[in-house]
């Protein structure tokens, strides 16, 4: 199954109220992230489990064991939640703008993009509320039919890079000019350049050293003639200050800053770890 390596249950949470609950659900590539939150996006459950297997979508079997053991294990993830939120971090996605896109060419949009699956896929889309555009990728049938077994209505299913373009661009409205933006999961690495309101790339990259994570970071600096004395970089996820990678960043990047969470989560005792961890977690469905 996996580890806990964070949990925090509120006293306020209450399995009797699990009807006005909305839980979210991030599906990693070596952790399942979960949060359940109240209709004032209070956040009073949140829990990450590191797997001990790689949670390989493309895998049925071991995403399917990696699932069920933790929810034979997690009482509140079992409960009939009327509202879920779940997210997926895979590396194929393709955005369209709203007056191009065609419900009928879902599996067209992405072709150019992958390969054949080896097991069947289900095509999803989601709406990029602040781009006029969406969102189209791919997941697993598998994987929905285990989610489909659990929870009887109110599943709404994402790109985990929804949540960030969303979260961006939400973030944007209240700056100008161009930024970069980083989310950082364990040896994933997913970046995003907006210049003002408008989306100009974004991408994911597995990394293994800091040196990687270093070249794709500055690779998008350098492909966009951005200068790094004045383009902001903002970074979400799990990196903190006094890593290795954050320092060797810093001598190339002028101005890093870490992401903000909304005081409305009321994260505030959180054990080791800073909010901005779980920025893509916290915003899953938002």
């Amino acid at each position: 199954m996996g580890k806990i390596s964070t949990s925090v249950v509120k006293t306020s949470f209450s399995k009797n109220n699990i009807a006005s609950y909305k839980l979210s659900i991030l599906c990693g590539v070596d952790s399942l992230y979960y949060c359940v939150s109240n209709n004032t996006t209070e956040v009073l459950v949140l829990k990450q489990y590191d797997l001990y297997s790689l949670n390989s979508l493309d895998n049925e079997a071991v995403f399917t064991n990696n699932f069920k053991e933790i929810w034979e294990a997690d009482p509140i993830l079992s409960s009939p939640f009327p509202e879920v939120h779940i997210a997926f971090v895979r590396p194929h996605y393709t955005v369209i703008p709203n007056k191009l896109y065609q419900p009928a060419n879902k599996a067209s949009y992405l072709s150019p993009l992958k390969e054949k699956a080896a097991i069947p896929e289900l095509y999803q889309v989601n709406d990029l509320n602040f781009l006029d555009a969406k969102l189209i990728f791919s997941v697993p049938q598998a994987a929905i039919e285990f989610f489909e077994s659990k929870y009887a209505q109110g599943i709404h299913y994402y790109n985990s890079f929804t949540t960030l373009i969303n979260s961006f661009a939400r973030e944007m409205k209240l700056l100008q000019g161009k930024h970069v933006w980083i989310n950082i999961h364990p040896n994933i690495l997913q970046i995003a350049l907006f210049d003002g309101q408008t989306l100009v790339f974004s991408n994911q990259f597995p990394f293994g050293s800091e040196k990687d994570f270093i070249y794709y970071s500055l690779l998008v600096y350098g492909q966009f003639k951005l200068d790094p004395e004045t383009i902001p970089l903002h970074i979400s996820g799990q990196l903190v200050q006094e890593s290795a990678i954050y320092k060797k960043l810093y001598r190339y990047i002028r101005f890093i800053s870490f992401v903000s969470i909304s005081s409305s989560f009321q994260l505030n005792n959180l054990p080791e770890k800073p909010d901005y961890f779980f920025f893509d977690l916290l915003n899953v469905g938002q």
